[in-house]
């Protein structure tokens, strides 16, 4: 509504000469000034109730004010008390569990077994000629002897050099097959151990590319980690 503060007009074409004035919004009756006017103007009912309901509650058709409803509302809200969410602690424990990892691995080894020496190969022969002989031993007086001596008694030549010489002649030779069987024994264990330092090296390089790997894991583990860091804290 547009209120005259002064108005000019042509009597004789009743047209307006010069106005002065300003827009108004509010009810006509609180618009008081001097002189008259040609009648009151007035809002539609509707607009008038609801516009006293918002501005006193006491009595009337609404039984709070929009302040009020607006306050519960607010109140009520499921973000009212709602914080933002800080990553940081998350962050820090899977980054800590990444070290702990990387702990680990680093703590980790495996236990090459050492290469077989010429002592230990000379150890265990010495053992194996102890076995030998002491089975020489048992066969000689527990089987050979005795079936030799029982030839040479059959024969009347117990007393004889013949028995002498046989007897002798057949220790010889167990102790010549002691010696043949040592000896040999040795040389398959000094074969068999030729090729235990390329084991080993093997073993060792094994051991390296394994720790190479899970260090690279554990480096794009903790890429990955970081990567999730960033795009949390940007979130946040």
């Amino acid at each position: 509504m547009r209120v005259h503060t002064k108005v000019v007009i042509d009597m004789d074409s009743w047209g307006v000469l010069e106005e002065e004035g300003f827009e108004y919004q509010g009810l006509v009756e609180l618009r008081k000034g001097g002189g008259g006017s040609s009648g009151q103007v007035r809002y539609p009912p509707y607009v008038e109730t609801i516009h006293k309901d918002w501005l006193n509650s006491a009595g009337d058709t609404i039984d709070a004010s929009i302040t009020e409803v607006m306050n519960d509302a607010l109140g009520a809200s499921p973000y009212a008390a709602a914080v933002p969410y800080d990553p940081d602690a998350d962050i820090a424990t899977f980054i800590a569990g990444l070290g702990s990892l990387e702990t680990a691995v680093a703590a980790f080894g495996v236990s090459i077994p050492s290469a077989i020496t010429e002592a230990d190969i000379t150890t265990d022969v010495a053992a194996h000629e102890a076995q030998v002989t002491a089975l020489k031993d048992t066969r000689l007086t527990g089987s050979i002897f005795p079936r030799f001596e029982a030839g040479m008694r059959d024969i009347n030549s117990v007393m004889s050099s013949s028995f002498v010489i046989g007897r002798a002649i057949i220790e010889s030779d167990a102790d010549a097959e002691v010696t043949r069987d040592v000896a040999t024994h040795g040389s398959r264990l000094r074969i068999a151990t030729k090729p235990t330092s390329v084991q080993v090296a093997e073993l060792e390089i094994k051991e390296e590319m394994a720790t190479v790997e899970v260090r690279k894991a554990i480096t794009q583990l903790v890429i990955e980690a970081y990567r999730i860091k960033i795009v949390a804290k940007q979130a946040e």
